[in-house]
């Protein structure tokens, strides 16, 4: 997990996919009960009001720390996306953590694992 000064985040296939990612999910809060903050028209979850409070002056300087991090679909682990690994499927690239476990869960439901993650 990166933690960004209590930034936890949680959520994202891709760069532009972490434009709306979840910070507070690690922490167990739902989306409904975490707190919301705006920003580049795009809203951004924290799990508490400080944790927004630190990224309010400087969201760019965070948001840079998370660009090319990618969540794996089997595990749920965080990977910079330089150290996973990439499959093709159904027209979109899927990224893995790298041990083979995650891609054979993958290759037995793939859309479930999709699922997962837009979930998550």
């Amino acid at each position: 997990m990166i933690n960004l000064f209590g930034l936890a985040i949680r959520h994202g296939l891709t760069a532009d996919d972490l434009k709306a990612t979840m910070f507070a999910y690690p922490t167990g809060i739902s989306r409904e009960l975490a707190v919301r903050r705006a920003y580049d028209g795009v809203d951004y979850y924290f799990c508490c009001d400080g944790c927004a409070e630190i990224f309010r002056p400087d969201p760019e300087r965070y948001l840079a720390q998370i660009r090319d991090v990618v969540v794996c679909p089997g595990c749920l682990g965080e990977k910079p996306l330089a150290v996973t690994v990439s499959v093709e499927h159904s027209g979109r690239t899927v990224n893995f953590c790298g041990c083979p476990h995650c891609e054979e869960m993958f290759a037995r439901n793939p859309d479930r694992l999709i699922a997962r993650l837009a979930e998550w």
